[in-house]
């Protein structure tokens, strides 16, 4: 398993970008992206976030798997998660908070979440315990509703985690769901959970550039204008 984590903190977008960078994208990140473009106030955070989670998904595919974003398609799971259609074995899920981006590729399902993490408890781990434990416990159930699909939230009737055994459970429509939780601190501010299948999964994570993206998924004449 492979997590690639990218801060969009710094990004300037010039409106030359923007507008080459629109023609990349897929169907509904344009439409999205157009959307925000045509509104009386942009905000181009949300502005770069549409333009690099799709753009963070082809690089880690690619990177992870040897997947060109040419010769992948995008179907959907009966709780509205994106799935590959036409690769097997492959699976992937992006979390965004704050600046930063992340995009985890793994051979089984998965889902992924990050979360920042109280500031005061960062700066005196041993305040606001109670508060920082649930946004630790929200995370994981986020990166447990990831693995399935969004949607699955509507129909969960009780959570339970267990982070001494790394599981988490949650129970709905007469069923009952389980699968296998990491969580750590990440960048000394956020939460980054994982659940998947694999008990044994081992994960790494990589800090990419905006560039090292660009470099690697288009020609040196696109790369030109978008750097």
């Amino acid at each position: 398993m492979k997590i690639f984590c990218l801060d969009i903190s710094k990004f300037f977008l010039t409106n030359q970008q923007i507008t080459i960078f629109k023609k990349l994208l897929t169907e509904k990140p344009k439409q999205r992206l157009e959307n925000l473009i045509s509104s009386v106030s942009i905000n181009y955070y949300k502005l770069q976030k549409i333009i690099f989670s799709e753009l963070l998904t082809r690089y880690t595919l690619f990177v992870y798997a040897g997947i060109n974003y040419s010769g992948y398609k995008l179907s959907y799971g009966a709780y509205g998660k994106p799935l590959l259609a036409n690769v097997n074995n492959i699976f992937f899920n992006i979390s965004h908070e704050k600046k930063i981006l992340l995009c985890c590729a793994h051979t089984a399902p998965v889902g992924v979440d990050v979360v920042k993490i109280n500031s005061d408890y960062v700066k005196e781990k041993h305040s606001c315990k109670s508060m920082t434990l649930k946004r630790k416990h929200w995370s994981i159930k986020e990166a447990f509703i990831k693995l399935h699909g969004k949607s699955m939230l509507a129909h969960a009737i009780s959570t339970r985690v267990d982070t001494c055994n790394n599981e988490i459970t949650i129970s709905f429509k007469g069923q009952i769901q389980s699968c296998f939780t990491r969580n750590i601190i990440f960048k000394h501010c956020y939460y980054l959970s994982i659940c998947t299948s694999n008990k044994y999964a081992e994960f790494s994570i990589f800090d990419v550039t905006k560039e090292q993206i660009i470099k690697t998924l288009f020609t040196k004449d696109y790369y030109h204008g978008l750097v």
